[in-house]
């Protein structure tokens, strides 16, 4: 529970949790769950449990339940109006040990017992046997010589807490835009899961994807028409003179259709030299301080810039990105999230992956070199950089939607280093 409250929070997925179930009123999720000021419930029981639960998660309007090792069935009035929507973590690698009384400690037994040489845990949705609903996510790891229970145990305990999260992203992901509480689909009479406690999360409202309405900044014809143009050509004689300036691998930019830039981040002026390197106009996200300065905040909203919250989960500027993407707009994100004293590539931020898998577009990197020379960290004034200027464009690519943040960005670092060298 408290992995799946972390990834929410740090934006890692897109959801909020709503309601946490319990079976027992004293268990330590709930009591943590209450430290982090979430709601609670214990989950009812008798005749009218199932009606009484369904009714509880309809007003609380849930969109996905995290089975997190309840051990009751749930009862099927929940699993009718949540089709495809309860999701069960098990510390296996299912079909193998899985089945009723194979949870906790038992599994490992049995893992151990059998010889295996590695296993792991499986994110699978409920259907009315256990553990035997269709598999979302699997991670794995070595059984190592000399493993007990317990250190095996604790060794798949860590993967699960990166599986549940990124595999709740996938369902999400899956269901955007979908079937409400109020409309479910037939689905069998029976089923459950055996596990301990209960997290039911949400799908944020604007998760809701391909949206075509997009709130752009300055679209009149005459400025898109006549200023742009006009501003470009300026500042494609600065940078000539201050440079020189190039561009590489312009061909490899698709001229239509969303599209995501990632760009590494060296000096002030990068947005200016992406955009200048880039056949097509182009959104960006940029630091919400500068937005505050009036004159300036004006000019960036003009040339297509919108603010990004540094620090915390910015949920409207993902949205707002998300939205350019789905209306076949090119939008420049800096993963690295803020410049460089040194102008080396810094560690990658886990926003941008999330932003890659909701757009659902192609992305293409873009390594920028020189350009701290001509506006040096914390300078105000640009000078001359006596030395090339360079835009490198790399090839586009598009992940499918269960793609890991891990494999996102470590192809993005990758390829900017790659585009900079």
């Amino acid at each position: 529970m408290s992995a799946l409250h972390a990834a929410c929070q740090d934006g890692r997925v897109d959801a909020e949790i709503a309601l946490v179930l319990a079976s027992v009123g004293s268990s330590p999720a709930i009591e943590r769950a209450r430290e982090l000021g979430l709601e609670t419930e214990t989950i009812p029981s008798g005749e009218d449990a199932g009606r009484l639960l369904a009714d509880l998660l309809e007003r609380h309007r849930i969109e996905v339940i995290c089975l997190a090792g309840y051990l009751r069935l749930l009862p099927p009035e929940v699993l009718q109006a949540f089709p495809d929507r309860v999701i069960n973590i098990h510390p296996a690698l299912l079909p193998k040990f899985g089945g009723k009384g194979m949870y906790g400690r038992h599994v490992h037994e049995a893992v151990l017992a059998a010889g295996e040489v590695e296993s792991g845990c499986t994110v699978h949705l409920v259907s009315d046997r256990y553990d035997e609903g269709a598999v979302v996510l699997q991670l794995r790891c070595t059984v190592e010589p000399g493993d007990t229970p317990e250190t095996l145990a604790a060794r798949v305990l860590e993967l699960e807490h990166r599986a549940f999260p990124q595999a709740l992203a996938i369902v999400l992901e899956r269901i955007g835009g979908g079937r409400s509480f109020s409309e479910p689909r037939p689905q069998p009479e029976k089923g459950g899961s055996k596990e301990s406690e209960t997290t039911v999360a949400n799908q944020k409202s604007e998760n809701a994807p391909k949206q075509s309405h997009v709130e752009a900044p300055m679209q009149h014809p005459a400025f898109t028409s006549v200023a742009i143009p006009a501003m470009r050509l300026v500042c494609w004689v600065l940078f000539t003179l201050l440079g020189p300036f190039r561009a590489v691998g312009r061909n490899n930019i698709p001229r239509q259709g969303g599209l995501l830039i990632l760009a590494n981040h060296r000096a002030d002026v990068d947005p200016i030299v992406v955009q200048l390197a880039c056949p097509r106009p182009i959104y960006y996200m940029a630091k919400s301080e500068l937005f505050t300065i009036p004159i300036l905040g004006r000019i960036m909203r003009w040339f297509r810039a919108f603010p990004v919250k540094r620090g915390e989960p910015d949920r409207s500027s993902i949205k707002r990105a998300v939205a350019y993407a789905h209306a076949g707009q090119a939008t420049c994100l800096f993963p690295e999230g803020q410049l460089s004293e040194t102008g080396e590539l810094q560690e990658l931020k886990p926003g941008a992956a999330l932003i890659v898998r909701m757009a659902d577009v192609p992305v293409i990197c873009c390594g920028v070199k020189n350009t701290e020379r001509i506006l040096p960290y914390g300078k105000l004034l640009p000078r001359p950089a006596l030395r090339w200027v360079t835009c490198a464009w790399g090839e586009p690519r598009t992940f499918e939607r269960h793609a890991t943040t891990e494999e996102i960005i470590e192809w993005a670092n990758g390829e900017l280093l790659r585009l900079t060298r």
